[in-house]
């Protein structure tokens, strides 16, 4: 067998390394890298080389970019950026961006590698795991889609926007709970620091954010979202860390309860009010004879029984009753 030097050795691994990086094929990423690393700074090392106007392969032929990974069409774009706050119509209250029963539709790119697919996977098996959320591969038949496709960044439309709609999980973007963060944001959920109520927890020190990117911490009105009368939640997924869009280094937001300076950015999973707005958001328990008010600790989960909160990142959900729990077991998310 013929012997290779080891300057060969690394001028080929080189060489493949670029193959990988100009022709898109699958790069396997290791879930424990940067493993410190809060939702929003994965976001932007990720998306930090794209162009805020990218190409689509939906049938919009152009994505904006806002908050590092919502897609927009051009309208909603130029509606964000409008001077009169009236006119900013990014998150949509109403149903009508919600998926039609309760099913997501989904197109996965042919690129992803089988860590890719199973990371995928996982996620979308925890949404359904904790809802009534269910996802199927797309068929001709379907009137409306999302295309999971291995592009440039991390970003996703918020709702169901259009019948072909684009979610790209790039390099960089295969980790658990930034593929969970981007399925939510196509479910229809906003990132937790522009609601309605966010200025009762957290404060904005805009003097630290870089100049021009005030517009990512635009509050959402409550004629635009729905809270569903739940707290606003730090320990979200859908919650950026304390630096987002620091010009400085120094905190974008401040917490007003310090417990939680460290805790917002979660890139774990679902929280337990995550869980709780997406069942309300799409009514989840219809089906039930029992509703909220019987769950006085928690709240009626889809299978109509109470679900109550633990104080934890990795476990946030049990039964509230003993009963259930000797009955039924776990609630805990285990993937495959």
């Amino acid at each position: 067998m013929e012997k290779f030097s080891q300057k060969t050795v690394l001028i080929l691994a080189g060489l493949m390394f670029l193959v990988t990086q100009s022709f898109g094929l699958p790069v396997k990423v290791n879930e424990n890298e940067n493993e410190e690393l809060t939702i929003d700074e994965v976001l932007r090392r990720a998306n930090e080389n794209s162009d805020p106007k990218i190409a689509s392969e939906s049938i919009e032929p152009e994505v904006y970019l806002t908050e590092y990974d919502i897609a927009l069409t051009k309208e909603q774009y130029e509606a964000l950026h409008n001077t009169d706050p009236q006119k900013r119509t990014v998150g949509l209250r109403s149903e009508s961006s919600r998926w039609t029963d309760k099913t997501v539709k989904y197109k996965l790119d042919p690129n992803f590698d089988a860590d890719a697919l199973k990371k995928i996977a996982n996620a979308m098996a925890e949404i359904s795991h904790f809802s009534c959320i269910k996802f199927r591969q797309y068929v001709e038949s379907d009137t409306f889609r999302i295309n999971i496709l291995n592009s440039t960044g991390c970003w996703s439309y918020v709702g169901q926007v259009l019948s072909s709609q684009d979610l790209s999980l790039g390099k960089g973007c295969i980790y658990h709970g930034i593929i969970v963060h981007e399925l939510l944001h196509a479910l229809g959920l906003n990132h937790e620091q522009t609601h309605p109520d966010r200025d009762n927890y957290v404060t904005i020190n805009f003097e630290n954010i870089k100049p021009g990117k005030d517009v990512n911490f635009e509050m959402q009105s409550t004629t635009k979202v729905n809270t569903f009368g739940l707290p606003y939640d730090y320990r979200s997924v859908m919650h950026y860390g304390k630096t987002a869009f620091s010009s400085n280094g120094k905190n974008t937001i401040t917490t007003k309860d310090s417990a939680y300076q460290d805790v917002i950015g979660n890139r774990k999973g679902m929280s337990f009010l995550d869980v709780r707005t997406l069942n309300a958001m799409y009514k989840c328990t219809t089906h039930c004879t029992k509703t909220d008010a019987d769950c006085p600790n928690g709240f009626l989960g889809p299978d109509c029984r109470c679900w109550c909160s633990l104080p934890t990142d990795d476990y946030p959900i049990e039964y509230c009753s003993a009963d259930d729990k000797t009955k039924y077991g776990s609630l805990k998310f285990v993937p495959s």
